[in-house]
Order: C-alpha cells, then structure tokens, then sequence
C-alpha cells in the first residue's frame, strides 16, 4: 500500500470486533495507517448501552485526550453525561468535549461513524477490556 496515497477502505471484509449487542469495525487504525486519527463504524443494538471518557483519568474506561465525534448514519441514540443528556438520530453530528465520562443508550440499532484524534490502537484497547 502506497503511503500518502487516497485509499479506499470498504467495509465488507474489514476486521470487526462483534460482542453480539455492540459490532466495532475499524477502517482507519494504526499501525498500518499513515495517519494520527481512528475511523470506523460502530453497529449497536436497540437497548444496549456502553461508557467511556475522555480525559486521562486512568479509569478503565478512559479513552485518554482524545478529540472524537460521531455521525449517527442510521438509528438513534442517548447520549448522558454528568450534568447533562443529548439525544441524537439519523444524519447527525456529536463532537465530545475532554474531561467528562459519557454513556450511550442505542434508543434504536444504530450505525455509527466515528473519529478519534490522536489514534488509538482499537485491539490494544478491546483486548484490556
């Protein structure tokens, strides 16, 4: 694969990690990316529900500083946080600030794209999981 070259990166045949209610399907991930940001499509079950945050606590849950947003490509979700709640659906848009710990509740299968900068080696994470 040429570096600093467009890729196309299609879905049928990319590696997933499937927990049965919640599907994660990395496209851009290192190490073979030449790039510092994660992309990829999370496929959630209505009812399932999973948290993480973002900030460097050290908790099991956090994700480190890193900058993320989703796209709801399909269904709908409930995103709450410490002081507040967000409910989004299809063709839109969440940036999520540093610092808080969120939880998303999938109201309806959802199908999520995200990215996240700086990277993050989705294997390394799912396997402290």
């Amino acid at each position: 694969m040429t570096q600093n070259a467009p890729q196309a990166l299609p879905l049928d045949g990319a590696k997933s990690f499937d927990e049965g209610s919640h599907e994660l399907v990395p496209l851009v991930n290192p190490p073979w990316a030449t790039t510092q940001m994660s992309i990829g499509i999370e496929r959630v079950k209505a009812g399932h529900s999973f948290r993480w945050r973002l900030g460097g606590s050290g908790d099991a849950d956090d994700f480190g500083e890193r900058d993320e947003v989703y796209f709801v490509i399909e269904g709908r979700i409930r995103l709450t946080w410490e002081d507040g709640e967000l409910v989004a659906g299809r063709r839109t848009a969440i940036h999520f600030p540093l610092g808080r710990t969120y939880e998303v509740t999938c109201e309806e299968d959802a199908e999520i794209l995200y990215a996240m900068t700086p990277a993050i080696v989705v294997e390394k994470y799912l396997e402290e999981a």
